[in-house]
């Protein structure tokens, strides 16, 4: 991916809403973001692939040697020569079912959403430190300013993060750090509307890195277990 450095007086031609005074910043000309349901559709769509929904999986099926030849789900029993789990968050559920151990642990964060706004986002804008929050594996709160507009109209504005090995639902007032950050996470668009609070939780592995890898213990049977921390590491094509 081209790294292009930008000097400070030719950021507002990139961004004419980013803050006065900033020491410069860098342009990734090639990022691009996929939303992974259409993606995903899409491929279903091109390889002719039959999808079964509705179809809870509630143990994987294996010859006493340990080869996987299918899972059990409510509705029957599906054969195959191999099987992949993409349960994405899901996956440490799934993978316990096969009787592995995959550590996929919760990660709470918080994202504004405005009211849709006419275009005024061109690209997704973060401070550099949001890079090294979205790598960290700390359990720590962590906030860095990112905004990025949609195609819809909203424009999302945040973001935190933080490890928590609890499952409880997430409070409906933003926590006091988390209160403090938001003006810095919303310095880089002056005009956003009364914002919907979103809370979202994700998972994510103890490194933080999303999990492609042969189940350890069960022979032809795979793992691919997407994070919300680093999405970005996947390629667009799911394992199906």
């Amino acid at each position: 991916m081209t790294a292009d450095p930008v000097p400070a007086g030719r950021l507002h031609d990139l961004e004419p809403l980013l803050a006065p005074g900033l020491a410069g910043g860098v342009h990734y000309p090639q990022d691009a973001q996929v939303m992974p349901a259409l993606a995903a559709a899409h491929l279903l769509r091109a390889s002719g692939a039959r999808l079964l929904t509705g179809h809870e999986v509630t143990r994987v099926l294996h010859t006493p040697d340990g080869t996987v030849r299918g899972v059990r789900t409510g509705r029957g029993d599906l054969h195959a020569p191999a099987v992949v789990n993409a349960a994405g968050t899901w996956g440490g559920e799934l993978a316990a079912r096969a009787g592995v151990s995959l550590p996929v642990l919760p990660r709470r964060g918080f994202v504004l959403v405005t009211e849709p706004l006419p275009p005024r986002i061109r690209h997704k804008v973060y401070a550099a430190d949001y890079v090294a929050d979205v790598a960290s594996d700390s359990a720590a709160l962590q906030t860095s300013p990112v905004v990025e507009g949609t195609a819809a109209g909203p424009v999302l504005i945040g973001a935190s993060r933080n490890g928590s090995a609890s499952t409880a639902p997430c409070p409906s007032r933003p926590c006091a750090p988390w209160r403090r950050g938001r003006p810095a996470c919303s310095r880089s668009c002056p005009a956003y509307a009364p914002c919907a609070r979103t809370p979202a939780s994700g998972r994510i592995s103890p490194t933080t890195s999303p999990r492609s890898a042969p189940t350890p213990g069960r022979r032809d049977c795979s793992t691919r277990a997407d994070t919300r921390a680093r999405a970005s590491d996947w390629p667009p094509a799911p394992a199906c």
